[in-house]
């Protein structure tokens, strides 16, 4: 949508990464002994000098690209704890960038973030139209820091591009959780 109306933009997929290098962070931990540490912000402290290690490297990359913005897409309660950390890594190295957080499970998400004002940004609902406006500098666009208003029609939005994914990092199995 960005790119549509001018934007740049670049992806980077965090969760796919993660999960090509997890043994090598957690190498005594199966998928499904990860699978509480990622909700359980207890379980997370305890493990803290691995995820410091994963969002240095992170932050690292994502400023590398020189962002204006930096956007996180939490589309589950596994990503908080870790949004949360890199946001605040991300904070640390460059106060200047600006931080926007959307996705399926915002709510509870900027819940947590706030506090700490680790995020800049965030938009409930259907981001395409406010996501450009926010860009744009309309800070009153509905949807920044509030709900977004429904797309009228789908048909209007441009399809995602994840032409910079490397989808080869996705197993064709899902992995055993027993």
């Amino acid at each position: 949508t960005v790119k549509r109306d001018g934007f740049k933009s670049h992806v980077l997929d965090l969760n796919a990464d993660f999960g090509s290098r997890f043994q090598q962070f957690f190498p005594d931990l199966s998928w499904a002994e990860l699978e509480p540490i990622f909700t359980e912000p207890d379980l997370f402290a305890l493990h803290k000098s691995q995820f410091d290690l994963l969002a240095e490297n992170w932050s690292t990359r994502i400023l590398s690209h020189a962002p204006k913005y930096v956007g996180f897409s939490a589309f589950t309660q596994r990503n908080r704890l870790m949004i949360k950390l890199l946001c605040g890594k991300l904070r640390q190295k460059d106060r200047n960038v600006k931080l926007l957080v959307g996705g399926a499970d915002c709510s509870d998400t900027i819940a947590l973030l706030q506090p700490d004002q680790l995020v800049d940004f965030y938009i409930l609902g259907e981001a395409d139209e406010a996501i450009v406006q926010l860009l744009r500098g309309d800070l009153s666009f509905p949807g920044i820091n509030s709900l977004a208003r429904p797309i009228k029609s789908l048909s209007d939005i441009p399809i995602p591009d994840y032409s910079n994914l490397d989808f080869s990092q996705y197993t064709s199995q899902p992995p055993t959780f027993y």
